[in-house]
């Protein structure tokens, strides 16, 4: 079989092959037991915050080289080398795949403040931090630098998701829009609410296109913020605690040097599933069925993280017959620890299969429990019986060799009881009800891609959402795969998985509330619908299948939060030869009050622009619009009020340009703060192109200077939205009254990095060479390809 349709057999089996119905109702009997073990389970490093309660270092992304090269990554702690020869460069027609899997291996390496350095492996540092700390990496893009085939250029440019957290999606912070290109450093600064819950989540590379490859190859890690216990503080401290990553894939060894590299798994064998371990594998860790010791009666608590491209775990605890299970409290899903009703479990063989159930671990998720071994020494197996295709085989085998021994344990298990209330999701009436089908498509070349309402990411449009607002989502999985559904910025509850809904009282249904999620699996053929509160994480970010073969073929929409109508602000200025007001609505139409930012003598007109200028990045921010004014016409030397949104109470009052008699146009756009934006004032008058930033306090932050050639007669306008698709507000500035209606962007993102040269785009508008342009700029047409730009209007 040739390369190509090896490849594409593979992968399109792997990416559509029928969804799982349900295991055979016989028991599962004996389990399969590897004869090979990688030895004890290695957990990694765990990177702390400081005293100053930020977690600084830097980060390197390397990339393994081919067997021989002598440059290996590490994977469960044992050398790996990228796959010595590259794939066809793209498929074409013959419903091939999206594209072929590169089989490359990397690893972030870590280099903290101290100058200890981390070997770059799988899985990567666990950063631990608390509620209020601040992660600032610096990130080192290396992915090109490494011997052996040269990479398709995509397939080397990175970014950084904290999957689970709360935060900002903007500029440095979570942004998943962002670019970070081959030999470039970038900060990554996530600043973690105070009153972020505790829990586990993780982090991974999330550049559309590629996500699949970076994290198959090792691009992923651990990230907990507090500790899973830290509801029920009486027990923090007295039990061991581990986190165990899975994932699937397969290794092959070079017969010339001995050394392993990463290869594609196989789910067939001659057209038949294949069996655990002869083409695919699973692991702890980054370990073949790695051992663990623990005494007789402890209790631990294990975090599972499914850090699979592709694959899900249907976990058990038994011994080699699948007999005699532990028991376990299953207090946690997807680092969710508020209003959780914990689960007491029995940890045997879930037979049949049950979708979404409580010890299933889907893409992305992950599940934490107490977990408390028998009284009675032995062997026994963390266990599993989920094929790479998502569907359940007869028999179990076994991830992981647990030893029971030593002296038994003399602390009693946790007794993990309800720390708050059921989440209001399941009774309040929802504000926006939405539609979603996810199903399995043809892209114009032949080769299948994965659609949501019919549209591929990035030509897709944008949902905007509100913040405060509960979206209720009816998803609709219209193909013969699971496709598991994961959104960034919130956590979810699941109302209903097909026909089952999800029981908020005492139940022994396996479809019970435990926590809420920020994952789900919608089953092939079927329908979930779930219900979220939008955070108040303002700016844009996306939901997609956390199957990654299938995000990167298109499955993924963006997504705009911003404020809701009592929260938004228009602010409508008086024109030129009129006195000076300011008349202020909110969302709905609403006046809410009247400024003055002139004496009311004043026929100058008034430049207004609204936004969030004194929001702090906390989940209880008060997330108003504020009100920049400013005289229109040129005068007497301006000044720019700035008043509070919610009072109307005047904040900041300051000059832009000294004491020159000019006129101020305004915007206000978020270039460089995740989330607190600035205040961008253009010089009105005679004379060259000048525009400076300030933040909300009059501080100066950046001056662009000369933007448009020559002395123009009445100054710039200017607007502010993100024009590139980076999540960076950036500036465009178009020529006044009397000037050629010539417009350039200016990159927010250049702004934040020093430069005030980087030019992204010039335009001349329509109405002639002397008739200057009026700017604005937002999403006034979600449906624009690409639906994550912003559009500007002359």
């Amino acid at each position: 079989m040739g390369l190509r349709v090896g490849l594409a057999t593979g992968l399109l089996l792997l990416l559509i092959a029928a969804g799982a119905s349900g295991a055979p109702p016989t028991g599962p009997g004996p389990i399969i037991v590897p004869a090979e073990s990688d030895g004890p389970l290695i957990e990694p490093p765990v990177l702390s915050s400081n005293s100053n309660h930020v977690l600084k270092a830097d980060v390197t992304l390397k990339r393994a080289g081919p067997p021989g090269s002598n440059a290996p990554t590490f994977y469960g702690g044992l050398p790996l080398y990228s796959n010595p020869v590259l794939p066809p460069p793209s498929p074409s027609g013959g419903a091939n795949p999206p594209k072929f899997p590169l089989n490359f291996a990397a690893a972030y390496q870590y280099t903290t403040a101290d100058g200890t350095t981390y070997p770059a492996g799988f899985p990567a540092a666990t950063l631990h931090l608390q509620p209020g700390d601040t992660l600032d990496l610096t990130v080192h893009d290396k992915l090109a630098d490494a011997p052996g085939p040269v990479l398709p250029p995509g397939a080397t440019v990175t970014n950084i998701h904290t999957h689970g957290l709360i935060v900002s999606p903007l500029d440095e912070s979570d942004n998943v829009y962002r670019t970070m290109t081959p030999e470039g450093s970038f900060r990554t600064k996530v600043v973690i609410p105070t009153a972020h819950q505790p829990g586990m989540d993780w982090y991974h590379a999330h550049r559309h296109g590629f996500v699949g490859d970076q994290v198959y190859g090792g691009l992923a890690g651990t990230l907990q913020i507090g500790d899973p216990l830290d509801p029920w503080p009486q027990y923090k401290g007295k039990y061991t605690e581990r986190t165990l990553a899975l994932t699937v894939g397969m290794t092959a060894v070079d017969k010339t040097t001995g050394d392993r590299y990463l290869t594609d798994p196989s789910p067939t064998i001659n057209g038949q599933l294949a069996p655990y371990g002869a083409t695919w594998r699973k692991y702890v860790n980054g370990q073949f069925n790695p051992t663990m010791t623990i005494r007789p009666g402890e209790t631990q608590i294990w975090t599972f993280a499914d850090m699979a491209r592709n694959g899900n775990f249907n976990l058990a605890v038994t011994d080699g017959n699948a007999e005699n299970p532990w028991q376990a409290s299953i207090f946690s899903y997807d680092g969710n620890t508020n209003d959780v009703f914990p689960r007491k479990t029995t940890l045997a063989p879930p037979v049949p299969f049950v979708y979404n159930g409580p010890t299933v671990v889907d893409p992305g998720e992950r599940t934490t429990m107490a977990v408390t071994a028998p009284t009675k020494p032995g062997t026994y197996y963390l266990i599993d019986n989920e094929h790479m295709r998502l569907q359940p085989m007869p028999q179990f085998w076994a991830l992981a060799t647990i030893h029971v021994t030593g002296d038994p344990a003399t602390v009693p298990p946790p007794n993990l009881t309800p720390n708050g209330p059921v989440p209001d999701l399941y009774t309040v009436t929802p504000d926006q009800h939405r539609t979603f089908e996810w199903s399995i498509g043809t892209a114009a070349n032949g080769t299948t891609d994965f659609p949501i309402n019919g549209f591929v990411f990035p030509d897709s449009p944008i949902v905007p959402i509100q913040v405060g607002q509960v979206e209720e989502w009816l998803l609709v999985n219209t193909s013969g795969v699971d496709h598991v559904f994961h959104i960034h910025q919130t956590d979810l509850a699941v109302i209903r998985v097909g026909s089952n809904r999800i029981q908020t009282g005492a139940t022994t249904s396996p479809y019970r509330y435990t926590s809420l999620r920020d994952s789900v699996d919608i089953p092939p053929g079927q329908s979930v619908i779930i219900r979220f509160r939008v955070s108040p994480e303002l700016g844009k970010y996306v939901f997609h299948c956390h199957i990654l073969p299938h995000e990167d073929g298109g499955m993924m929409m963006g997504v705009i939060a911003v404020p809701n109508a009592s929260q938004r602000r228009s602010a409508l200025g008086s024109p030129a030869g009129q006195p000076a007001l300011v008349v202020v609505k909110d969302g709905n139409g609403k006046t809410i009050g009247r400024l003055s930012p002139e004496a009311r003598t004043s026929t100058r007109g008034i430049s207004t622009a609204t936004g969030e200028l004194t929001v702090t990045g906390q989940l209880d921010d008060n997330l108003v619009e504020d009100v920049a004014a400013a005289p229109a016409t040129p005068g007497p030397a301006p000044f720019i009020s700035v008043y509070d949104g919610s009072t109307l109470q005047r904040i900041a009052h300051f000059q832009p340009f000294g004491n020159q008699r000019v006129g101020v146009s305004l915007a206000i756009g978020n270039i460089d703060d995740q989330g607190q934006a600035e205040i961008i004032a253009g010089r009105v008058g005679p004379g060259p192109s000048l525009v400076r930033i300030f933040k909300a306090d009059g501080t100066l932050v950046h001056e662009i200077s000369g933007t448009l050639s020559g002395n123009l007669p009445n100054g710039v306008s200017v607007a502010s939205a993100d024009f590139d698709g980076d999540n960076f507000d950036d500036v465009a500035i178009g020529g006044g009254k009397g000037a050629a209606p010539d417009v350039t962007g200016i990159s927010g993102l250049g702004l934040s990095e020093g430069s005030t040269t980087t030019q992204l785009f010039t335009l001349t508008a329509a109405g002639g060479p002397t008739a200057g342009v009026n700017l604005a700029a937002g999403y006034y047409d979600p449906l624009t390809p690409e639906g994550f730009v912003a559009n500007l209007i002359t």
